[in-house]
């Protein structure tokens, strides 16, 4: 692969006063783009275009591995500044080249892109960028509510704080995206429902985007089961646990995302639990 030996040598030397290892880097990037676009759009079977994605992924991942953290800084992902005679701001245009191509092959091949691998540690650097000021915006409203609603942040908030540790802990494609819009929910949340978005209210997001988290889930049937032990009459418990049910019936909840993709939806494991409460109470 060419990208690697043009990329490794603009690494070796990123000062180069000509910009010919910059040139040669940066035009292998784009270039990539087309060969990948070559390969995937040919008449290889499914099978074959997926092995070859699942090799490229990885070897991308060791190629911009090599890209110091430090370039990071001060990229913008959504609006690049570039001075070509800039060693600096050369540095800064790689690491937004190769972010992009790897934001393009994620949205070009959906089906064939394994979003549980992981990304090299420069992309999520810039990914984290773009998303810790918003999670600590989160946080600090969160840290206002009830003591229930900071006790469900906190099951989240274990996942989201691992993905800010990159050199302990590396997340995958799949969990940058779900945690990245998980964060962009609460928010509209928030400023839609304003002082009105509470526990509940948060239950129903988490069961929308699907956070099919075990702890999620216990401390979720412990809440029910506490309220259903309060009540001293086996038909007004069937009648709380039916309108339960009914509500969670209503709720809209995606199918095209997931905490855990090994987990079963969480609105199928809370129905279920309910389902048994219902025949062991009725039994």
């Amino acid at each position: 692969m060419n990208l690697r030996s043009f990329v490794q040598d603009f690494l070796d030397d990123p000062e180069e006063s000509t910009g010919r290892l910059y040139d040669g880097a940066n035009f292998h990037i784009y270039e990539m783009e087309n060969l990948i676009a070559d390969y995937m759009l040919s008449t290889k079977s499914n099978d074959i275009l997926k092995r070859y994605m699942l090799t490229l992924q990885e070897q991308l991942r060791v190629i911009f591995d090599q890209i110091p953290i430090s370039w990071t800084e001060g990229v913008d992902i959504y609006a690049p500044e570039y001075d070509y005679d800039d060693p600096a701001s050369r540095k800064s245009n790689i690491c937004y080249e190769a972010f992009r191509l790897l934001k393009e092959i994620q949205v070009t091949y959906p089906a064939y892109f394994d979003k549980e691998r992981c990304p090299p540690l420069f992309y999520i650097a810039l990914e984290n960028a773009q998303y810790y000021p918003k999670y600590l915006l989160v946080s600090e409203w969160i840290s206002q509510k009830s003591e229930q609603f900071r006790e469900v942040w906190q099951m989240i908030e274990k996942y989201i704080k691992r993905q800010f540790e990159p050199g302990i802990y590396r997340p995958s494609y799949h969990e940058i995206d779900y945690f990245r819009n998980l964060i962009d929910q609460v928010i509209a949340s928030q400023q839609g429902l304003g002082d009105k978005f509470e526990i509940k209210s948060l239950y129903s997001l988490l069961i929308y985007i699907n956070f099919n988290d075990i702890t999620f889930l216990n401390h979720f049937t412990t809440t029910i089961e506490a309220e259903v032990d309060s009540i001293v009459l086996d038909f007004e418990k069937v009648n709380l646990l039916k309108q339960i049910l009914q509500e969670l019936d209503t709720t809209l909840a995606r199918n095209d995302t997931f905490l855990d993709p090994g987990n079963p939806p969480m609105k199928d494991m809370l129905a279920q639990w309910i389902h048994a409460a219902l025949n062991t109470i009725q039994s």
